[in-house]
């Protein structure tokens, strides 16, 4: 098991593996066995929010050339705009039921690691179901739904540029 509290009081840009993917970013709450990460884009600017399942983590690297140079970025805004620091951004949601009725409510795209896939998905909620319409990027019309277990979920990307993006586009068709 790894150490995330000891990270996040270390405020140091750490690499997560967890589903085959990697993310890099500063690891901003921990609990029990959830943990929710601010994620940075290459060039050192937060770039969404990353929560994820900790049982899953296969790998965190940290003190690697790639994030040092990262690190030197956010270094370089934090000098010359003193109120930059991703580190400080408020958490939108903690938990994963809050995550997904957040996304639920602002019906935002998001894209979800499940135990055997990774989909770029809105999230609708009943009071009995949760349900996930799953996105092809050549067919952003046209989601397949299907219900959503929360034992599946692995990790939740939310709120990158990326994403953003794409839920433009799927809003506008």
């Amino acid at each position: 098991m790894f150490d995330l509290t000891k990270l996040q009081h270390q405020h140091e840009l750490v690499r997560l593996t967890i589903a085959d993917q990697a993310f890099s970013g500063y690891i901003r709450s921990v609990q029990d066995d959830q943990a929710v990460m601010i994620l940075v884009s290459k060039t050192g600017h937060p770039d969404g929010w990353l929560w994820l399942n900790t049982d899953k983590i296969q790998a965190i690297d940290s003190q690697t050339p790639d994030l040092a140079l990262q690190a030197s970025f956010i270094d370089i805004y934090r000098h010359r705009q003193p109120s930059f620091d991703p580190q400080q951004l408020p958490v939108p949601a903690l938990t994963l039921h809050d995550w997904l009725r957040l996304a639920s409510d602002r019906q935002t795209m998001l894209y979800l690691g499940l135990a055997h896939t990774s989909e770029w998905a809105t999230v609708s909620q009943k009071k009995t179901q949760t349900t996930i319409s799953h996105y092809h990027l050549d067919a952003l019309d046209q989601p397949e739904r299907h219900p959503l277990e929360a034992a599946q979920v692995q990790f939740i990307v939310s709120g990158t540029e990326y994403l953003s993006l794409l839920n433009q586009v799927r809003l506008t068709d």
